[in-house]
Formats: structure tokens, C-alpha cells, sequence
């Protein structure tokens, strides 16, 4: 069978399936997840004498998802073994630190924008502006 780990339609499979691990407040080891997603993809093109890209179709990435954290869970025989999953939390709480300290990696990341725009490489270039503002948050009017 061909290597599918290198598609596009795998890695945006990859991205669904990781996502639902999350939202099961699991954080798996990626490479586990890319490997337990290809036999998948490979055992479904297999059984149905298809191609792996055509197999990707019947692949639900919320099925993927419970049946690693049911390998994962403790009431499931040999779960120990599994040790590439690990619970997930999503932690609020806040740390004060000195404007100094934080604005040094914005600087840094500006640098790189601003290097790579002048050395023409656009897409490292957007890549630094994307990392330094914070997604979703307008900053108008915010001191």
C-alpha cells in the first residue's frame, strides 16, 4: 500500500481526530494518533479493495477518537501499557509577571517578520506576524 501519512486529506483527518481526543480531555502523542489513523485508513482500503486516498472518506474521526481513549482507559485490559495518553486540562489561572519580560519574545518574533519579508519569504514572514497576536482578540482600545 502507498505511504497516505504524507496527504493532505490524512493530515486534515489527523487534525479532526485530535481534536475530538481533546474535547474527550485526552492528549495523545501525536506520531500514536498518526499511526493508529494510517492502519485505519490502510485496514478499511484493505478490506474494501480500494485506495488508501479513497478510503479516507469512510473514516470518522470521533470513531478514532473513542476507540483510543477506550485503549486508553483503565478499566481496559492491558491499558497500562498505553503510555502515550495523557488527560488533558485546560488550566485558567494567570501568573503576574513585568510587561518587559513578556513583550521580549513579541520582539523577537517581529524581528523574524521583518527579516524574512526583506529576505522575501513571505510565508515564514506571516507565520511571525500570526504567532504574534493573540487569535481571536482585537486589540483595540486594550492597555
Amino acid at each position: 500500500m502507498a505511504d497516505i501519512k504524507n496527504t493532505q486529506g490524512f493530515k486534515a483527518l489527523l487534525a479532526q481526530t485530535e481534536a475530538e481526543l481533546l474535547t474527550r480531555g485526552l492528549d495523545v502523542v501525536p506520531v500514536g494518533v498518526r499511526n493508529v489513523l494510517a492502519h485505519a485508513v490502510n485496514t478499511v482500503a484493505e478490506r474494501m479493495d480500494i485506495q488508501p486516498r479513497s478510503a479516507l472518506r469512510y473514516i470518522d474521526p470521533a470513531v478514532i477518537a473513542d476507540q483510543i481513549a477506550e485503549a486508553g482507559a483503565e478499566s481496559t485490559d492491558g491499558a497500562e501499557g498505553a503510555h502515550g495518553i495523557r488527560p488533558f486540562r485546560l488550566d485558567n489561572r494567570t501568573v503576574p509577571t513585568d510587561r518587559c519580560v513578556t513583550g521580549r519574545p513579541l520582539m523577537a518574533l517581529a524581528q523574524a517578520a521583518k527579516y524574512a519579508t526583506a529576505n522575501g519569504d513571505s510565508r515564514t514572514a506571516q507565520h511571525a506576524i500570526d504567532l504574534s497576536r493573540p487569535a481571536g482578540r482585537a486589540w483595540a482600545g486594550r492597555r
